[in-house]
């Protein structure tokens, strides 16, 4: 029986803010060798920043400061989307008298 398809895993180096790490080993399941290795610390910068993204988004690095901050900007978002709301559906105040008539 003859493979020809690699196999890949994810390492997890320390520094790495992804939980399931951004390195990677693939591995020719003939021979069970490790084939070709991609260090996350090595890559070019722009994908150190997108790579970043991920954890920044689901708040899993930063700590309790951060996580505390994550909080308190979804609760500001939760109170702008309801300040919009009030703000559509509450009924405009009327024109006083004198206001409609010098027009």
């Amino acid at each position: 029986m003859v493979f020809s398809a690699t196999a890949q895993c994810r390492l997890r180096q320390p520094g790495e803010w992804h939980p399931n790490g951004r390195t990677t080993a693939t591995i020719g399941p003939a021979t069970s060798q490790v084939v070709a290795t991609s260090d996350a610390h090595a890559l070019p910068t722009g994908i150190r920043a997108y790579n970043a993204f991920y954890p920044l988004h689901a708040s899993s690095v930063g700590g309790w400061l951060y996580d505390w901050m994550t909080a308190l900007s979804g609760l500001a978002m939760a109170g702008l989307g309801g300040v919009g709301a009030w703000a559509f559906l509450t009924k405009p105040q009327s024109r006083s008298r004198w206001s409609a008539s010098t027009h």
